[in-house]
């Protein structure tokens, strides 16, 4: 992330042109709270990541928050602003632990750049092996993966409330102050973006600028 926060202090802004993005990953509907999860099958376990690199050319998506409000990355780029996106959950403490640097992205460049996470498949689920490793390694807070979107975005709520920590749990609950918008059923986004804790920097013609993984 930090090597993300010197390479926008030295970027040029560029004119606004055409975004030409790659088609729709998802999702054409809002999803409801009763859509049950998609099974998750581990990268190690024959479902790997195709891996993106600085000078691709990224997929376009809808995603929704908590509170209803979606988000377009074509949108957003054709307004012209960059994209700064970070996946992550509530069972990845780096992710927790870079949700400051991320803040602070926004506070400074919120004006040139759109920031927010997508909150994903959960990578240190309790009961089930981890999407990345297929290893058995929960964290706490303690989440089980979710088996509906209804749960997924109930473990959002819990993270933005900051539970689970002192004195119950070691979670020292961080201020959030850019919105995180929330996977599909089906984990449309992690299935192309992948993760946890990636961090993409996208410029406004929809070409990968930068990329920075865990």
């Amino acid at each position: 992330m930090k090597k993300l926060l010197l390479l926008l202090l030295c970027v040029p802004l560029i004119g606004v042109g055409q975004v030409q993005l790659l088609p729709s990953i998802g999702l054409s509907s809002q999803p409801i709270d009763t859509d049950s999860i998609c099974a998750i099958i581990p990268r190690s376990q024959g479902n790997p990541w195709i891996p993106v690199s600085a000078g691709d050319t990224m997929a376009d998506f809808t995603l929704w928050d908590i509170n209803g409000d979606s988000i377009t990355l074509s949108s957003v780029l054709s307004s012209g602003k960059r994209v700064l996106m970070v996946s992550g959950s509530y069972t990845c403490p780096i992710f927790r632990n870079h949700m400051p640097d991320l803040n602070a992205v926004a506070a400074q460049f919120g004006n040139q750049i759109e920031c927010f996470a997508v909150y994903e498949v959960e990578a240190h689920p309790t009961g089930s092996a981890q999407p990345s490793s297929g290893n058995l390694n929960p964290s706490n807070p303690p989440y089980n993966q979710p088996n509906t979107y209804g749960e997924r975005k109930s473990n959002l709520q819990d993270l933005l409330n900051g539970a689970n920590g002192p004195p119950a749990g070691n979670y020292i609950p961080v201020p959030v102050s850019v919105p995180i918008y929330i996977d599909g059923p089906c984990n449309e986004w992690w299935q192309y973006y992948n993760g946890p804790n990636n961090a993409y920097l996208i410029d406004t013609n929809g070409v990968l600028f930068a990329y920075h993984n865990w």
